[in-house]
């Protein structure tokens, strides 16, 4: 495992990178821009073992039940700034280890040496911290700031600055009338906060209304209409907290009724807008220019005979046409100068890394991989997401319904659309090396792509349709079992130790998770207590935790296991 983590790094970070040296000093290094293998990889280090110990950011801690039992902050400043009480406390609440104790230790550094000043303010801000951790414990906290609440008085305060009027009869007949523009280029917008609160707002009323038309397949009148929006308002959490929620409830149902009857009265446009997953006014823009990405996506029909270069040109090309589109545009650098990284560069590197003219130097590869998830993997994919929902409702006829993968050749795209989001998350010209990685399978994209050599080798199939996810799934699942050490699936009950007194328990049968130690087995409940312990049998082979449910008879003390499905 520790040398699968090793090629990961190398092969993503360098072996001169901060990542890959630490790794080779036993510290994993985890931060929030980790690609998806190696952020695997890292956990896992952790969870085995086979590290002890961790850099991180709060991002590990986000959703991991990592076993730390002592967690080290360095500081509790960032820019300058202190962190915020919420982040201090998910970092704190990481030490202790799951069914090994149910206490841990959390150090701040506050001393620092000769610097009197320093450590003044390092005790300051701890103080800070922990006297707000004090008063949120005392006080009853009910928050006001529901985020459909907040865009409301928002979209009334900016319009007070507008107006110079504080009167309901003519912030309710401005939200009635007033229609958001079109958005030309995004870059070139001035900031109009009002238009672009009520825009959003417009967004929400706009999915409320539709999701409405099409589960019940019928308009609503005017008076049904009026029922229905204050009876979603009424189940709003805005609704709960808000003070003056007669006035407020006014204008969620002025809008709501104006967005129907007079903004987009066109069931059609209200259906395609809600389609996009953006607010209103982008989603026009996009509604008039998605068939040009369309277009460009349709020519990569021979993706699997093309050259690395054609490959590069084509993915490339995409991003550019859907960053046409405002909403999705990357930016055009990593940073500013004139010998950063553009964006173009940045994509070629973190698909084909191999002879590239523009390569990031050590300290600038974490920087790249962030520019990649911002934005390829984040703005890019969403965008493509976007442009697919489209293309989805023109082939069902504004009908919703069920999306199969047995449907795509309908589209009238090339199987290799369907793939671009994983070639970007995983770093890959090639789809079958993309879902060898997501699989597990292998590690790094070189022995990736040379195993998907013998997939293209072996088969049989056309051009177009060799790049079908069903065929490379169905060789990806043949060829894993060939090369993964599949253990007997009748396999016998593990002899357990128990550590809880069951005497009083009424249940007698539990199910447990391995913790795998170095000579023994640690087994948990899923809440991290441990109830039992066994030594590691022969029989033991690998990831057999997440291919197996076990079960702890407290009366045969035994682990029964049964296949995963």
């Amino acid at each position: 495992m520790f040398e699968k983590c090793l090629l990961a790094c190398e092969d993503y970070f360098g072996i001169e990178s901060n990542e890959y040296q630490l790794l080779l000093k036993g510290i994993a290094v985890h931060h929030g821009n980790m690609p998806g293998v190696m952020a695997r990889l890292m956990v896992e280090l952790l969870q085995k073992h086979i590290v002890h110990i961790a850099l991180a950011t709060s991002t590990l801690s986000e959703g991991v039940n990592l076993p730390f039992e002592t967690v080290i902050v360095p500081t509790l400043t960032r820019g300058g700034d202190v962190i915020p009480l919420s982040e201090f406390k998910n970092l704190a609440g990481r030490a202790g280890r799951p069914g090994s104790g149910t206490e841990g230790r959390t150090l701040v550094f506050l001393e620092t040496g000769t610097r009197v000043y320093s450590s003044l303010n390092a005790r300051q801000n701890y103080d800070l911290l922990i006297d707000t951790m004090r008063k949120e414990q005392l006080m009853e906290v009910r928050s006001t700031l529901s985020p459909l609440g907040a865009l409301i008085q928002h979209i009334a305060d900016e319009w007070r600055k507008i107006t110079g009027s504080n009167s309901l009869k003519e912030l309710l007949n401005w939200l009635e009338k007033t229609i958001p523009c079109n958005v030309v280029n995004e870059e070139d917008l001035e900031p109009h906060y009002a238009e672009e609160a009520l825009d959003s707002l417009d967004g929400y009323l706009l999915s409320v209304i539709v999701e409405q038309e099409e589960v019940n397949n019928k308009s609503l009148n005017l008076i049904e209409l009026e029922d229905y929006l204050r009876d979603v308002w009424k189940k709003t959490y805005a609704w709960q907290v808000m003070q003056n929620k007669e006035t407020w409830e006014k204008v969620f149902l002025k809008r709501g009724i104006s967005i129907r009857e007079n903004v987009y009265p066109d069931p059609e446009i209200r259906r395609r807008l809600y389609r996009t997953s953006v607010a209103p006014r982008f989603g026009k823009k996009i509604i008039s220019e998605y068939h040009l990405v369309k277009a460009h996506l349709a020519t990569g029909f021979n993706y699997a005979s093309w050259s690395s270069d054609e490959k590069i040109n084509y993915i490339v090309e995409a991003v550019k046409v859907v960053g046409d589109l405002g909403k999705f545009k990357v930016k055009e650098s990593v940073k500013r100068g004139k010998n950063a990284g553009k964006w173009d560069e940045v994509l070629t590197w973190w698909l084909h890394p191999i002879k590239v003219s523009k390569k990031p130097v050590k300290n600038e590869v974490s920087e790249w991989i962030k520019f990649v998830k911002g934005n390829f993997e984040y703005k890019f994919s969403w965008g493509l997401g976007t442009i697919m929902a489209l293309i989805l409702d023109d082939l069902n006829n504004g009908v919703l319904v069920e999306t199969k993968i047995e449907d795509w050749p309908n589209t009238g795209l090339p199987w290799v659309v369907f793939w671009l989001k994983e070639l970007i998350t995983w770093g890959t010209l090639d789809p079958v090396a993309a879902l060898l990685l997501a699989h597990g399978v292998e590690f790094t994209r070189k022995t990736a792509e040379a195993k998907a050599e013998e997939y293209y080798s072996s088969s049989e199939l056309s051009e177009e349709e060799i790049l079908n996810p069903i065929k490379i799934k169905e060789w990806v699942d043949i060829y894993s079992r060939k090369d993964i050490n599949i253990l007997d699936f009748s396999i016998k009950p593990i002899n357990a130790n128990l550590t809880r007194d069951f005497s009083n328990a009424s249940n007698r049968k539990w199910r447990v998770l391995p913790i795998i130690l170095e000579n023994n087995i640690s087994w948990i409940d899923p809440a991290g207590y441990e109830l039992a312990t066994s030594d590691k049998s022969l029989q033991w082979g690998n990831n057999m935790e997440s291919k197996y449910d076990f079960i702890l008879d407290v009366d045969t003390k035994m682990i029964d296991t049964s296949t995963f499905l």
